[in-house]
């Protein structure tokens, strides 16, 4: 058995560790150190999956292996490549797993503990209830082993180390708890800023809608009070002679019909309420219900992008005839299904109206 470096391919490489235990800014920075240097200083070592295969799987490296992989989607000319190791055989991986133990443990022994943020540690005395003490041990250095230390040493050394380490995870623990907890009380009071706001807004915005509102109906009733004293005057009677009472349910007649009221006509202008959404809507709208059916042809002559004029101009006079246009999304809501009047369409009529 024999250790021979190797050049792999990456996208022939699968890893059962998952990418997710490792920081991806450590990743990129990885990657960005292979690009530079064109390749890893530790190779990975690989396992075959299969005999005579080009496919292979980490045994040991997962991180230089998805170093390599961010490589690669960086510039996969020069990160589609990596340093490895390739083992063969079982008894292979039992020599190279044996080693790599060994040479592990040695970085144990040398790992140097460095002293705890200042505001870390009094996070975690507060967190104890004001217990001051600290293990011994935790900001000074773990030395390696002497030479004279055999086993028992060495294994006082991992377990100081193990130690060091579970303290500091706790503390960091109760960090993130305090973090987690300051974070939610920002949220709260920021939703509750934004919820009195919104309130205030819509408060504002519900009393301009009832103003308008308020002042259209009673534009509205101010017409319709129009029509029914119009309705009520008696044939030649003078406008201004008092309207006639209507009678009791009991003894009610038939109103008088003329002869004029079984003709279709339009109403007056200023009898029929127009919702116009722009200043050229007001005298198109007035004009569509009164002009004759010749002047409205002559008016849609003049217009251009305007298809299927004459059904065009049938279909509105029929429909003014049963009630006049209010606005131009009444036209619309009337020729729906037709086929004559969208918003381009209408759009273009009363641009070029005159």
């Amino acid at each position: 058995m024999k250790v021979l470096p190797s050049i792999v391919r990456v996208p022939k490489i699968s890893c059962s560790q998952p990418q997710t235990d490792f920081s991806e800014a450590e990743l990129d920075e990885a990657a960005r150190l292979i690009l530079e240097m064109q390749g890893v200083v530790m190779p990975v070592i690989l396992r075959r999956t299969a005999p005579d295969s080009e496919s292979y799987t980490v045994i040991d490296g997962a991180f230089e292996y998805y170093a390599a992989l961010r490589a690669m989607e960086i510039d996969s000319r020069k990160g589609n490549k990596i340093n490895a190791y390739i083992v063969e055989s079982e008894e292979e991986e039992a020599g190279y797993k044996k080693q790599i133990a060994m040479f592990r443990q040695r970085e144990v022994q040398q790992v140097v503990v460095s002293p705890l943020p200042e505001k870390a540690a009094s996070v975690a005395m507060q967190s104890e209830g004001g217990d001051e003490r600290v293990d011994e041990g935790v900001n000074e250095r773990v030395d390696g082993v002497d030479k004279g230390g055999g086993e028992g040493q060495r294994l006082m050394v991992l377990e100081q180390f193990i130690k060091t380490l579970l303290l500091n995870n706790d503390i960091l623990e109760k960090m993130m708890s305090n973090f987690a907890v300051e974070k939610d009380n920002l949220l709260h009071e920021t939703v509750i800023g934004i919820t009195v706001l919104f309130n205030e807004q819509m408060k504002v915005f519900s009393e301009q809608i009832k103003q308008t509102v308020n002042e259209q109906f009673k534009g509205l009733i101010e017409q319709v009070a129009t029509l029914q004293n119009a309705s009520r005057l008696t044939p030649g009677a003078s406008p201004t002679s008092s309207p006639v009472e209507p009678p009791s349910v009991s003894t009610r007649e038939a109103p008088v019909v003329q002869e004029t009221d079984l003709l279709p006509q339009k109403p007056p202008t200023q009898e029929t309420l127009i919702i116009a959404l722009s200043e050229k809507e007001q005298p198109f709208l007035e004009e569509l219900n009164t002009l004759s059916i010749d002047q409205l042809g002559m008016k849609f002559g003049r217009l251009s992008k305007v298809k299927r004029k004459p059904d065009l101009i049938s279909f509105l006079v029929a429909e003014r005839e049963k009630q006049p246009f209010t606005s131009t999304d009444d036209m619309k809501k009337r020729a729906k299904g037709k086929g004559l009047l969208g918003d381009k369409t209408i759009k273009n009529i009363v641009e070029q109206w005159v």
